[in-house]
């Protein structure tokens, strides 16, 4: 279901977009839809990266980790366990003479 969402951009912004949109054949709504949801995917992306490194740190719970992330924490949660038993298996050799 659509929702009509109104928005104020700067003319010179405006022009790009219809140069970009006669270009690509599609109206000026589409491309403004398609960059707009290609932007959120890109930083939501982001953003879930920033999460699961912020928990590899320590920075955030398990439990603030789990509520972002959803059903992916678990894989993030098998990187960091793996992540620890790899960095035991090497300190253990650099500790052989």
């Amino acid at each position: 279901m659509m929702e009509q969402v109104n928005i104020k951009l700067d003319r010179r912004l405006l022009r790009e977009v219809d140069s970009l949109a006669d270009l690509l054949h599609v109206s000026r709504s589409e491309l403004i839809r398609l960059t707009l949801a290609e932007g959120i995917k890109e930083q939501s992306l982001k953003l879930r990266e920033s999460v699961a490194v912020e928990f590899v740190k320590g920075h955030i719970s398990d439990t603030a980790m789990e509520s972002l992330l959803g059903p992916d924490a678990e894989d993030i949660r098998l990187i960091k366990r793996t992540m620890a038993r790899g960095k035991r298996i090497v300190d253990g050799l650099l500790e052989r003479p």
